[in-house]
């Protein structure tokens, strides 16, 4: 804090003091107070200070950095006769700029006049020395390249950014430092995204991590605006911003749910059908080329060959191939594919662009109904995908998958055994055979029933404390709304759904 006393009549002293405030260095500005007092000696007290007075304060005779205003109220107590003793004029801020080397020497001038008050007039003036701001770097760019191989290999220019595509080294030429500074980090930014970083002046920058580029309109040009920040070891930072020119490519897409191989009927023919639909980038290549597309597609059992390429159709982007014929793929083993779209810009696989699967064997074991064709067992590459079978009377399909559905049909007599219940009565418990297979959860269960003797009717219900489990159902009942006096017979049918592995 600086103080500077100022002249005034009698016994009377007019100061201001200077304070500063928030230094930026980023922004190489500093806020500066004033505040001003008018006061008396100590021992000269015991003056009134009353009634309405003017003030104007400035800095460096700058309008933009003057305070000036009239008819001001000050209403206080007498000031005492003790210490010094005062009363505030002013108190204002200014926000200052710095020298390009971060120094600053200000020139403050305050003054004040009233009526009413004693004495009429006072001013103060001088030059205060603020601390001095560490100045930021000073950086530029020595060179920039192209690090994508395939972008280099179609000529795009070094100062050309291919959206999702570029990966740009940018090469800073030696910085001029102050204060002993050394240079921390480069780091360059795209709307607010970073791409990269280094404690070095070598810098690469993967344009694919700020996905959609956003630009602007220079002289009917769209250029992409980039920054490159530098920190000093003083906490100097600069932010440089240069503008390239940008081809706003779109990636290749494949539809993967209508893109497939699929063998060709019947299943003795060894061929295989490849369908594919896509879109690529719409627009020309950098020396004005309309973007060219190639389908390919690599297809095996053992060892992985190299692509081949297929003939298809482009329209307004969009790619098709329909049907294309592949020889020599044998119904007997599983192959596996892959699929890829590439275009000007792409020289290599990337998984974005590539859909790869299996075509699995089409072997099958048959048996034959007269009224219906019915399987006993599928497989895969010799492994069971699904199995048919009964085991002590029940009917048994188990899938690859874990699924098992077991089916049972069987007559069950109910005897002449009937129990009151409520407005119903019921019959003995029904007990259910046990599940052919044990299910590692339990199941779901439904059943159902035929009359096949007798000319009752009623429900088949749980029986009421039986528990299913993984190995059976749990007994049930059968609900009449009159006592039948009777025994009689019904078919029961049973399917249980459930996980056997």
């Amino acid at each position: 804090m600086a103080t500077i006393y100022g002249t005034a009549s009698g016994y009377w002293t007019f100061k201001v003091e200077v304070d500063e405030l928030n230094p930026s260095i980023e922004n190489n500005n500093s806020q500066v107070r004033l505040r001003g007092y008018i006061g008396r000696e100590a021992g000269h007290g015991g003056y009134g200070y009353d009634g309405r007075y003017n003030y104007k304060v400035k800095i460096d005779n700058n309008a933009l950095y003057t305070r000036e205003e009239y008819n001001k109220y000050q209403s206080q107590s007498a000031i005492g006769s003790g210490q010094w003793a005062s009363q505030p004029i002013f108190d204002v801020i200014f926000t200052i700029p710095h020298n390009s080397d971060g120094t600053k020497t200000i020139n403050v001038v305050a003054e004040m006049n009233s009526s009413y008050i004693s004495p009429s007039n006072a001013n103060a003036s001088g030059n205060v020395i603020l601390t001095p701001l560490h100045k930021p770097p000073v950086i530029s760019i020595s060179s920039i390249t192209e690090r994508n191989s395939a972008l280099t290999e179609i000529n795009v220019p070094n100062n050309t950014i291919v959206q999702y595509l570029s990966t740009k080294r940018f090469v800073m030429a030696t910085p001029t430092l102050y204060d002993n500074a050394t240079i921390v980090s480069y780091t360059v930014y795209h709307n607010g995204i970073e791409l990269g970083t280094s404690g070095t002046g070598t810098i690469d920058a993967n344009f694919s991590l700020a996905n959609e580029l956003t630009t602007i309109i220079i002289n009917n040009i769209e250029y992409v605006p980039i920054d490159i920040v530098a920190v000093d070891s003083l906490n100097g930072i600069t932010t440089l911003t240069v503008n390239y020119q940008v081809i706003k490519y779109t990636r290749p897409t494949i539809q993967k749910s209508l893109t497939n191989i699929k063998r060709d009927m019947p299943l003795t023919a060894s061929e295989a059908l490849l369908n594919f639909i896509g879109t690529i980038y719409k627009g020309n290549d950098v020396v004005g080329n309309a973007n060219t597309q190639q389908v390919q597609y690599k297809i095996w059992n053992t060892t992985e060959p190299s692509y081949s390429n297929v003939n298809s159709s482009q329209s307004e982007g969009n790619v098709t191939v329909s049907n294309y014929e592949i020889s020599n793929i044998s119904y007997l083993n599983s192959w596996n594919y892959k699929i890829k779209i590439r275009d000007t810009f792409i020289n290599s696989d990337t998984n974005v662009y590539v859909k790869e699967d299996r075509i699995p064997t089409g072997k099958a074991v048959w048996t034959e109904y007269p009224d219906r064709v019915d399987f006993i067992n599928i497989t895969i590459d010799d492994e069971e995908i699904a199995s048919h079978e009964t085991i002590s009377d029940w009917e048994v399909i188990k899938y690859y998958n874990g699924t098992a559905i077991c089916c049972l049909n069987y007559n069950y007599t109910i005897p002449n055994s009937w129990t009151s219940w409520g407005s119903m009565y019921t019959s003995a418990g029904i007990q259910i055979p046990d599940y052919p297979i044990t299910f590692i959860e339990i199941p779901t269960t439904v059943y159902s029933w035929q009359r096949i003797t007798g000319s009752y009717n009623g429900w088949l219900i749980a029986q009421e404390g039986a528990n299913s489990s993984i190995t059976n159902c749990g007994n049930l009942q059968f609900v009449r709304p009159t006592n039948p006096n009777a025994s009689f017979q019904i078919g029961i049918r049973i399917i249980a759904i459930g996980k056997w592995k």
